[in-house]
């Protein structure tokens, strides 16, 4: 794990240098970085799943509170 976490980190580096080369700042640079966008997906998604977990609870329990289910 570790070693996929350096080689990770390590082509991050040659990008930078390489964009670098190409008279291209840090600041845009990252603006490319993909592992920012599965991250956005990421946390929506999960969003997502809390919000229909927690709603299907809320029903469920005014269901009880109502009488609908015994």
């Amino acid at each position: 794990m570790f070693v996929l976490g350096m080689a990770r980190k390590t082509y991050k580096n040659e990008r930078k240098q390489h964009m670098a080369n190409l008279g291209i700042s840090n600041t845009h640079v990252n603006q490319f970085d993909g592992s920012k966008r599965v991250a956005n997906v990421r946390q929506k998604i999960q969003t997502a799943i809390h919000v229909v977990l927690f709603s299907a609870a809320f029903l469920f329990v005014a269901a009880i509170v109502c009488g609908i289910v015994v």
